[in-house]
């Protein structure tokens, strides 16, 4: 076998899998190249996990380190296999088995612990949502919680106050006490401590004008 066939066979042989760096990316056409020492790759795919009737989308980005893998040593016919060694410049962030855990560059960590099967999505900011078909809305923010069936019917969760919203009834809670808007209907006992009062008439206090004895009726009370 000649000099340069040998030669060839190796420099295929190297290529066939080669670790490397992220110099570009065109997301659009799910593409990228990629530096190799002194080589530069041409546009290449990279592997997902799903890419079928279920598709996943976690690209790599500028600067993210990959591993080129050529069928055959042919660099322009190769894919990118996302992912890396961990370094000190972005260290392990986790130190046991059974996690599971994706750390994001603003915070965000998501994670399931299987032994306590514990499930954990945080954010430092921003919002939350979770959606069930067209109607049906949980949003979470860092100062309020916002469960919605629908346009007219939601529950509104802040520090101060929970609201309840169904159609044009309106109950809402708060520490200065409880404000209801729309008809009350209520079946059972009622014991009261305190003060009640009816277009500001108070019950435990108000006189009666105009008594008179036997079957008389009294005028309308006075507070």
């Amino acid at each position: 076998m000649s000099n340069a066939r040998i030669g060839e066979l190796e420099r295929r042989l190297s290529n066939i899998i080669r670790p490397g760096t992220v110099l570009e990316a065109d997301y659009a056409k799910a593409r990228i190249r990629v530096t190799m020492g002194d080589n530069t790759s041409a546009w290449l795919p990279w592997l997902t996990s799903r890419a079928g009737k279920d598709r996943t989308w976690h690209p790599p980005e500028i600067g993210e380190q990959v591993i080129v893998i050529a069928p055959g040593g042919e660099l322009s016919a190769g894919y990118v296999l996302p992912g890396g060694i961990y370094k000190n410049d972005y260290p392990a962030n986790a130190d046991k088995s059974g996690i599971s855990r994706t750390t994001f560059e603003d915070g965000a960590v998501i994670e399931y612990d299987r032994e306590n099967h514990a499930h954990l999505l945080q954010l430092p900011s921003g919002k939350a949502t979770v959606k069930v078909g067209n109607d049906a809305k949980t949003e979470i923010t860092a100062s309020k919680i916002t469960h919605s069936l629908g346009s007219s019917n939601k529950i509104e969760i802040t520090s101060a106050s929970v609201k309840i919203t169904v159609g044009g009834t309106i109950l809402e809670i708060a520490s200065s006490g409880i404000t209801i808007s729309g008809n009350v209907t209520q079946t059972g006992n009622y014991d009261q401590t305190g003060l009640m009062k009816s277009n500001n008439i108070t019950l435990s206090s108000h006189k009666h004008g105009g008594v008179t004895t036997g079957t008389g009726i009294t005028a309308v009370p006075n507070q």
